[in-house]
């Protein structure tokens, strides 16, 4: 699942998505116009999300601030698609989730225009949903994949039985309105039946309307859960983040923006049906990650507050020497995977020297998994595909998508030739990949490119960004 923080002034609710739609293209368009292409949309290079494919652990989908990453052998080895070949730009980031299906399976991503599906390993063409805005997607334990739509003419929430072919279930959430905005949509791992869903309603000059769902019998009805004990503020989101593993009654939400400065997490222990939830821990800190162990066992995480276990939700363990956490995730061998700080960046925590960390047991050591200087090389895709003509053939006699990813971040793969270019953009004939000197990229380095600063001080100036 995946959150979103929108602009905080709402018109009426169509207006106001029109309006945050119009806010994401213009912060895209600046940005594009002031910054180096691998960070045309102006973030620091990091990773958003993790995702492991239904069925088949060893292939491994990484969200990332420039596009998506791809592992087919558990993390060994990474290949790239660029944000074209997803189909968005921008400060958007789309929700994964990746099917068994038939190799390579669905590899499913939302956008603004519709729900993409991805079947070939190269394309990402459009699904039956057409092209309303989708906001969530969410495979269950069964296979059903699940979408959100948060469309101005659309807020339904659809289900398909044959892996994304066709969507025949279309529910209706009691009390929505055209506008409104689904901010997760959860399915209990033990009870493919109960679905859990969250999101609000924006009204010029009032207070977010917060809305908690749950569903018994596989999305076809939702009733409305209690939210007592929860606090939020005015510009408060909340996002199912994790259901217990085997007890599909115990779930966990974040609010984002409990506090002018930071998140906190709740547990309802019987589905949200009654009584009142659960605070369990609170960071001035954003984003405040959690994770639910094989036990049951708790594990949250921030970026710069370090790390945290606990049994049951009250008494929490501070983790030493934990990596700088912008996400994380868990594997079906209980191993707890997370986005870590690859390189030293403007207001963001200390490096960890890699993109990604792994860990097992009592979580007291981390394992390197991507180190952002290793990524192999794009994903190979035939031409007249976007992956293809867009981000990895030089355009217009400028360097390539890839090429300008491979300089920026100090990628050292030489499995595709870039010549170096000169300040009018004209290639040098022979000349070797321009690797960045120390202080730009390098994990060596302690800064990061003007692009970089650049991008920061924008996305400061715009807001927070959409994120998983």
């Amino acid at each position: 699942m995946s959150y979103s923080t929108p602009f905080v002034l709402a018109l009426v609710p169509a207006a106001g998505y029109a309006f945050h739609m119009l806010r994401i293209a213009c912060v895209g368009l600046l940005v594009a116009a002031l910054a180096p292409q691998a960070f045309a949309n102006g973030r620091n290079p990091g990773t958003s999300t993790l995702h492991f494919r239904h069925g088949a652990e060893t292939d491994i989908i990484a969200g990332m601030t420039f596009g998506v990453l791809i592992s087919h052998d558990s993390g060994a080895t990474w290949r790239w698609m660029c944000e074209a070949s997803v189909g968005y730009a921008g400060t958007y980031d789309p929700d994964y989730d990746w099917g068994p299906g038939t190799a390579p399976g669905s590899l499913f991503a939302t956008t603004f225009n519709g729900l993409k599906d991805n079947s070939d390993g190269c394309t990402f063409a459009n699904s039956p949903a057409g092209t309303t805005f989708v906001s969530q997607v969410e495979i269950g334990p069964d296979g059903a994949v699940y979408y959100a739509a948060s469309d101005p003419a659309d807020v339904k929430i659809y289900k398909s039985t044959d892996d994304g072919v066709s969507f025949t279930q279309s529910t209706t959430i009691p009390g929505s309105e055209d506008g409104d905005w689904w901010d997760s949509l959860v399915i209990a791992p033990s009870n493919a039946m109960r679905v859990y869903l969250s999101g609000y309603r924006l009204i010029a000059g009032q207070p977010r309307t917060q809305f908690l769902f749950r569903s018994d019998d596989g999305g076809a009805t939702f009733t409305p859960m209690v939210q007592t004990g929860i606090t939020t503020t005015t510009n408060s989101a909340i996002d199912f983040v994790a259901v217990d593993p085997t007890n599909p009654d115990i779930a966990y939400v974040r609010v984002k923006q409990e506090s002018a400065m930071g998140e906190g997490l709740y547990k309802t222990a019987n589905g949200g049906a009654s009584g009142s939830w659960t605070h369990m821990l609170s960071e001035n800190d954003s984003p405040l990650s959690l994770v639910v162990r094989a036990d049951g066992s708790l594990v949250a995480g921030s970026p710069n507050l370090g790390m945290h276990t606990s049994t049951n939700g009250t008494a929490w363990a501070d983790l030493t020497n934990p990596p700088h956490v912008n996400c994380l995730a868990r594997n079906s061998a209980d191993e707890v995977w997370a986005c870590t700080a690859n390189f030293d960046v403007p207001g963001g925590p200390p490096k960890d020297g890699y993109g990604i960390m792994k860990s097992s047991g009592n979580l007291s050591t981390w394992t390197p998994v991507l180190r952002f200087q290793d990524i192999m090389d794009p994903v190979a895709c035939p031409a007249g595909t976007a992956q293809e003509d867009q981000c990895v053939l030089p355009y217009m006699a400028k360097p390539s998508v890839w090429c300008g990813l491979m300089m920026q971040l100090g990628i050292t793969s030489t499995s595709i030739p870039c010549a170096s270019f000169n300040a009018d953009g004209a290639p040098i004939d022979g000349a070797p990949v321009v690797v960045p000197p120390k202080g730009c990229c390098d994990t060596s380095g302690g800064g990061t490119t003007s692009a970089l600063v650049l991008g920061g001080f924008i996305v400061l100036i715009f807001g927070r960004r959409k994120r998983r």
